[in-house]
């Protein structure tokens, strides 16, 4: 029941972080839900911060640069790095393209994804560094929200600060 109560609070909070942040091009959301057994995410990552260039793509190398995309973005752990201790494997990497209304400096195509990380040991997630950088050099901020049964912390992580000190929350 508390894996159907974490989703649902990433659900109705995703809407209230993305208008805060909407007005930022550069800038992601990524929300964190922490189980019991492991973690529930959810990306939201403007298209120009991960492919480069404004979609949609118009040319079969911009077509091949969004399918590396989005093969890059199913393998949260590689972009998301917590502690070999806690032993986590995605369970699920959900990725989808989709067309966002324009607002205010925010607009066209974003790239969104689900994930379910199941972790042996929970309590070993003290710490999490967005590799997410280092993979998508145009990303500048990644906006991190976590919810645990202790408590929410939001982070803003940077390519110059791209580390969250997830202690007290799992």
């Amino acid at each position: 029941m508390f894996k159907y109560l974490v989703v649902s609070l990433l659900v109705l909070s995703t809407a209230s972080l993305a208008q805060e942040t909407e007005s930022e091009t550069g800038s992601a959301t990524l929300e964190i839900g922490i189980q019991a057994m492991g973690l529930a995410l959810s990306l939201s990552a403007p298209g120009l911060d991960i492919v480069g260039f404004d979609l949609p793509a118009r040319d079969n190398a911009q077509r091949a640069q969004v399918a590396v995309a989005v093969s890059e973005l199913s393998r949260p752990l590689k972009l998301f790095v917590v502690a070999s201790e806690a032993d986590c494997v995605t369970v699920s990497a959900n990725v989808a393209l989709v067309e966002t209304p324009g607002g205010a400096g925010r607009k066209g195509p974003e790239f969104e994804a689900e994930y379910l990380i199941r972790c042996r040991d929970i309590s070993a997630v003290t710490d999490l560094r967005a590799d997410y950088f280092d993979r998508f050099p145009k990303a500048r901020r990644l906006v991190v929200l976590v919810r645990s049964e202790t408590g929410t912390r939001r982070f803003d992580l940077t390519r110059q600060s791209p580390g969250a000190d997830l202690t007290g929350l799992t």
